[in-house]
């Protein structure tokens, strides 16, 4: 039987999630994907069979959290000598965040941080559970320091929603905005 009994005071339901999106922009010309698509694999092929299409539009994607760098860094990976300069567009609306073990490692890297939000009471840690670590903090690091020239960040406002197609018309566009 698929019954589940137990008895406890407190619960935590971390059941998955599924991908929305509020952004639809097909009728711009542009090829819309959404991350995990991509990040699955099975994006991959469509992905740069409409990339092809499209030359010389820049590749888009949307977000600036761990999705976002997962994804630049598996098609640098996969296909990186298709990308020139600048053909890897992010577009986020907030800083990136970037996790760091300890406030030390935080100042000696001068990272701006508020010690009241972003530092985690329990482990110290600066943006614990929502800043980017590892490989995808390597690369926004490399595309911060001019490292990695192939992704331009590009901080954007609110309404870049509704003027995505007109001011990036006939482009792939990856919707890495969350779950």
């Amino acid at each position: 039987s698929n019954r589940f009994i137990s008895s406890t005071s407190k619960i935590i339901l971390a059941s998955g999630a599924e991908q929305n999106t509020n952004y639809k922009f097909l009728d711009s010309g542009s090829a819309y994907f959404l991350a995990d698509e991509v990040m699955r694999g099975t994006g991959f092929a469509p992905l740069m069979l409409a990339r092809a299409e499209r030359r010389p539009a820049p590749l888009v994607i949307i977000g600036g959290s761990h999705s976002t760098f997962a994804i630049c860094a598996l098609l640098l990976e996969r296909f990186g000598s298709d990308f020139r300069e600048g053909d890897i567009c992010i577009l986020h609306r907030t800083d990136v965040r970037l996790n760091y073990p300890c406030i030390e490692s935080a100042r000696i890297d001068k990272y701006p941080f508020s010690p009241s939000t972003d530092v985690c009471p329990e482990t110290g840690q600066i943006n614990r559970f929502g800043g980017l670590r590892s490989y995808a903090k390597q690369l926004y690091l490399d595309i911060k320091a001019g490292k990695e020239r192939r992704i331009k960040l590009i901080k954007v406002g609110p309404e870049i929603a509704s003027d995505l197609g007109r001011c990036f018309p006939n482009s792939c566009i990856i919707d890495a905005t969350g779950y």
